[in-house]
C-alpha cells in the first residue's frame, strides 16, 4: 500500500510529504488518498483567489503604478521615466493590503541639480486569514531615489545607500506578515548632476504561518493517516 499526505506550507500551496508502506492483498497495491484531509487544510490556509493586476491611476505622465493582492499576499510596482517636472500625487489602494501612498518626483531639486525620486506611505495586512483577532502590524515606508543612491527605510530602520532589498517581518497574531521592498533606478550625468532616466519600486507583503504551526498540521495530518490505516488492518 503506497500512501501520499498532502500538506499546506502556509501560503495556500501543496506540499507533498510522502512516506510508503509496503502491503500486498491480493496482488494488488492499494493506494489510499487522504483528499479530504487535504481539502480541509488547504481551505484553512487560502483565503481568497488571486485578484487581476490592478493599475493605479497615479496622474504623472510615465509612472505606471500596479497592485496585485488576495488575502494571503500583495505586490505593488511603480515604474517611471526620465524625470521631466515636479509632479506629486496620492494614492490610497488595496482592500486586503490597504496601502496609502505618495509619490514625489522633484527636476533637479536644490543645489546638487540631481534628480529627485520619493515614495512614502503606510500598509497593513487587513484581511485575517486564520481568524485573526485584529489586523497585522502597520508598515511605515520611504524609498528616496536621489544623487546616484537608492535607499529604503521601513518603520524607520535605514538600511543605507544602494542597498535595493529591504525585508522586514510584522506580527500579526500568532503569525506573521513579511515585508520586502527593491529599488532600481538608472543615472547619467556628473558626479554633482545626476538625473534619473529610469526608475523602478516595488513594495510587497506575504502573510505566513510560523514554522512550528506548519509542523502541529501535518503532524495532525499523519495521525489521521496512521489510524485510517490501522482502520484498514482490523
Amino acid at each position: 500500500m503506497r500512501v501520499a499526505l498532502l500538506g499546506i506550507d502556509g501560503l495556500g500551496k501543496f506540499e507533498i510529504i510522502s512516506f510508503i508502506t509496503t502491503h500486498t492483498q491480493g496482488g494488488f497495491m492499494r493506494i489510499i488518498f487522504h483528499l479530504p484531509l487535504a481539502l480541509a487544510l488547504w481551505l484553512t490556509s487560502v483565503s481568497a483567489i488571486a485578484a487581476p493586476l490592478i493599475f493605479l491611476k497615479t496622474g504623472i505622465e510615465g509612472v505606471v503604478a500596479t497592485l496585485n493582492e488576495n488575502g494571503n499576499d500583495f505586490t505593488l510596482q511603480i515604474v517611471g521615466g526620465e524625470i521631466k517636472a515636479d509632479a506629486s500625487t496620492i494614492i490610497p489602494a488595496g482592500a486586503d493590503w490597504p496601502i496609502l501612498l505618495t509619490i514625489t518626483l522633484k527636476e533637479s531639486p536644490g543645489d546638487s541639480q540631481s534628480d529627485l525620486v520619493s515614495i512614502t506611505g503606510s500598509v497593513h495586512h487587513e484581511f485575517r486569514p486564520h481568524a485573526e483577532t485584529s489586523p497585522g502590524s502597520t508598515l511605515s515606508f520611504v524609498y528616496s531615489i536621489f544623487h546616484g543612491d537608492t535607499e529604503i527605510t521601513f518603520n524607520g530602520r535605514d538600511l543605507g545607500p544602494n542597498r535595493p532589498n529591504a525585508f522586514i517581518p510584522l506580527s500579526h497574531g500568532n503569525h506573521v506578515d513579511y515585508y520586502s521592498g527593491t529599488a532600481n533606478a538608472n543615472f547619467v550625468g556628473t558626479e554633482e548632476d545626476r538625473e534619473i532616466f529610469g526608475w523602478t519600486v516595488t513594495l510587497q507583503g506575504e502573510h505566513k504561518v510560523p514554522e512550528p504551526q506548519i509542523h502541529l498540521l501535518l503532524l495532525g495530518g499523519l495521525c489521521a493517516l496512521g489510524i485510517s490505516i490501522n482502520r484498514q488492518r482490523i
